[in-house]
C-alpha cells in the first residue's frame, strides 16, 4: 500500500518545458546576499564621495546620508539575523 498522501502546504514542483524544475526560493534564503549588497554600499561609499566630491545641495547631501543610514541599519540588522539563524548544511 502506498501513502499518496501531501505535506500540508507543499507546493508541487512544475516541470517546465526546456526539461528544468522551478523551484521556489524561500525570501529567508535571499536575506545573505541581501546582507552583502549593504556591506557593499557601506563600502563604497567613501569611495564614491571621493569620486564625485562633496554634495552641492542640501538635497543631495540628505539623500547620502539617508542612504548609508539605511545600508548601514540594513547590514546590521541582516548581520544579526543571519547570525541567530541556525545553519542547515
Amino acid at each position: 500500500m502506498t501513502d499518496n498522501s501531501i505535506e500540508p502546504h507543499a507546493e508541487p514542483d512544475v516541470v517546465e518545458s526546456n526539461g528544468m524544475k522551478n523551484e521556489t526560493v524561500d525570501w529567508r534564503e535571499t536575506l545573505p546576499a541581501a546582507e552583502f549588497c549593504c556591506w557593499v554600499v557601506v563600502l563604497l561609499a567613501p569611495l564614491l564621495r571621493w569620486i564625485n566630491g562633496a554634495a552641492v545641495t542640501d538635497d543631495q547631501f540628505l539623500i547620502h546620508v539617508a542612504i548609508v543610514t539605511v545600508a548601514v541599519a540594513g547590514a546590521l540588522v541582516l548581520r544579526i539575523w543571519n547570525w541567530k539563524q541556525p545553519r542547515n548544511l
